[in-house]
């Protein structure tokens, strides 16, 4: 008899990206799939998926909505006889701890990130921080298993070291191996030509300042003062929805600097990993391990990263990439130097990237996993 998993996420894009897949995989391994998503996610409708719309405002934090959504995620459950509820996220974790209180259905709860709280220090955000572990440490009682994505993210929650048997640390959220291996060489023939033979590095992400953009770009500017062969292409998005976002004017002003071209946001990855050389992320933010990293790694691109936590499992040093202090401008310039132009060097750490995702970040490990948890 199948068993059956509802997983929970907040956001509709994140699931279509990172959750699709190993909703599937499970689906192929005798599970029977329910996944509740904001009412915006007709998006990533599946037939082989049962959805349960639900109506998640991200920007309201209040405990009202939480004890309202958790009464009718219980009825969800109740109603469609559902054994394992498995949570991504924040609010979702929440969520499933409240719909769950007084059952005795398994809940698993993944952290996928300490967030903005945990990487700045002032007041308003060590309060946040503060507030953050308490929260989590009320979780654990109640979870019977806790996901987190990196080595240092559970220890920094469970400060009294009561929940540890609980915990299991699976490294990201997989990356597909097969689907980030494609070589386009027209994008490389075409595109090439447009930016002159220069050594291309990538920036992807959401457009806040907590992933280092400010600092990017002044270590390429240091940078391009003594290698004018370096170009520095960036893909992202404004999250209105951040207060740590970056506002249209800021972006416009990036724009105009010669070393860079602001191309927004795309559904073309895999022809923008084609086309360059290195990947590039100086996150300050403390990420469970983020997958455009993953992904870059899979398309066998050297990375530049910083030793924060998440970040730092994605580069062996001199291996596979360069691993800088979070805000080291200085450093962060001398690691893109090191690789402009060194095309030896990038074939071999492009290499060892390749081998790294597959050894230790494909779905075939991580999804395995996750599903291990439940039994």
């Amino acid at each position: 008899m199948k068993k059956k998993i509802l997983i929970i996420e907040n956001f509709a894009e994140d699931f279509e990206k990172s959750r699709m897949s190993y909703a599937l995989y499970l689906i192929n391994n005798n599970y029977e799939v329910y996944t509740l998503l904001p009412e915006k996610a007709d998006i990533v409708k599946n037939p082989k998926i049962n959805y349960i719309a639900y109506d998640l405002n991200r920007n309201d934090k209040g405990l009202y909505q939480l004890i309202k959504l958790s009464f009718k995620i219980n009825h969800f459950i109740n109603y469609y006889g559902i054994e394992i509820i498995h949570s991504f996220r924040f609010q979702p974790n929440i969520l499933n701890v409240l719909a769950n209180m007084f059952s005795k259905k398994q809940v698993v709860i993944h952290i996928t990130g300490l967030g903005i709280s945990f990487s700045k220090r002032s007041f308003k955000y060590l309060f946040l921080r503060s507030l953050t572990v308490c929260i989590y440490n009320l979780l654990f009682i109640r979870a019977n298993n806790i996901i987190t994505q990196n080595d240092e993210d559970f220890i920094d929650l469970d400060l009294l070291n009561l929940f540890n048997k609980k915990n299991e640390v699976i490294y990201g959220s997989g990356v597909d191996t097969d689907y980030f291996n494609i070589y386009n060489p027209d994008i490389e023939s075409i595109e090439k030509r447009i930016y002159n033979g220069k050594t291309l590095f990538l920036f992807a992400s959401r457009l806040i300042y907590q992933k280092g953009l400010v600092d990017l770009i002044k270590s390429f500017n240091l940078a391009y003062e003594q290698n004018k062969n370096i170009h520095l292409i960036i893909i992202g998005w404004i999250d209105n929805d951040n207060p740590d976002s970056f506002k249209k004017h800021e972006i416009d002003e990036f724009d105009k600097l010669p070393f860079i071209s602001f191309l927004g946001k795309t559904s073309k990855m895999l022809d923008y990993y084609n086309l360059v050389d290195v990947f590039v992320l100086p996150s300050k933010y403390r990420e469970g391990i983020p997958r455009v990293l993953l992904e870059a790694l899979s398309m066998s691109l050297p990375v530049i990263t910083t030793n924060t936590p998440g970040c730092k499992l994605t580069v062996n040093q001199t291996f596979n990439g360069e691993l800088v202090v979070a805000g080291g401008i200085v450093e962060m310039s001398t690691a893109i130097m090191k690789m402009a132009k060194n095309e030896g060097l990038l074939s071999d750490m492009g290499s060892h990237s390749r081998n790294l995702a597959l050894n230790k970040f494909s779905t075939r490990i991580i999804y395995k996993q996750f599903k291990d948890c439940y039994e």
